[in-house]
């Protein structure tokens, strides 16, 4: 069954699911309403910045993946 080391894990996993969510959602909302509202030039590296976690894990894999079989030279 469920041990008590079981319920600490989901607790604190809990716990760092809405602390870190809540963090996000003070930071980003702002920052969402920037980039939709502004012509500045600094837009353009900001969205770069928000786009990073969405292209890096899958590029990272596949350049793993791709010198793990030995498709790169490196």
């Amino acid at each position: 069954m469920i041990s008590p080391n079981d319920i600490t894990a989901l607790v604190i996993t809990l716990k760092l699911a809405f602390v870190s969510t809540s963090i996000l959602l003070i930071i980003c909302t702002p920052l969402s309403w920037w980039l939709v509202n502004t012509q500045s030039r600094v837009k353009i590296f900001v969205e770069a910045l928000v786009m990073l976690p969405l292209v890096l894990p899958p590029t990272v894999l596949a350049s793993t993946s791709s010198y793990y079989w030995g498709l790169m030279d490196g």
